[in-house]
């Protein structure tokens, strides 16, 4: 996944893109390690889970939010195109608060704070692989 941001980088813009990885890769990362520090320009932060499945999350400023993938059939994927979407998610928090029900499941929501806080940690020893706090598969 890949987004922007310039603002004090990966502290800022950072959940948006682990929420997206998450989104697609699901739960059960077992580690993160960050490319570049904490005052880098870009940022780019490996994730690796216990089964093989790997993530990538960059930031550069001024490039587009996206997600794309592989399948193990090798079948790919690009999303770029996100038209609509602050409506529909702003629909979504909305609906949250007249019925109370969350749309994202708390396994998702609380892997993504684990993931988020890991690459926190990571942007202090660049090239470290960090544990993912309480991950629960």
């Amino acid at each position: 996944v890949h987004g922007n941001g310039t603002v004090k980088g990966f502290r800022n813009y950072g959940i948006h893109m682990i929420e997206m990885l998450v989104m697609i890769l699901g739960t059960g990362a077992e580690d993160a390690m960050q490319s570049f520090g904490a005052e880098s320009c870009c940022d780019m932060m490996q994730v690796r889970y216990s089964d093989s499945r790997r993530g990538l999350v960059t930031r550069t400023p001024s490039c587009p939010f996206e997600a794309a993938g592989c399948y193990e059939s090798g079948r790919e994927f690009r999303i770029g195109e996100f038209d609509g979407f602050f409506d529909r998610a702003i629909e979504a928090i909305l609906e949250f608060f007249r019925t109370g029900e969350n749309p994202v499941p708390l396994r998702e929501t609380f892997e993504a704070i684990r993931l988020y806080e890991a690459g926190l940690s990571a942007l202090t020893c660049p090239g470290e692989w960090y544990p993912v706090p309480c991950n629960q598969k």
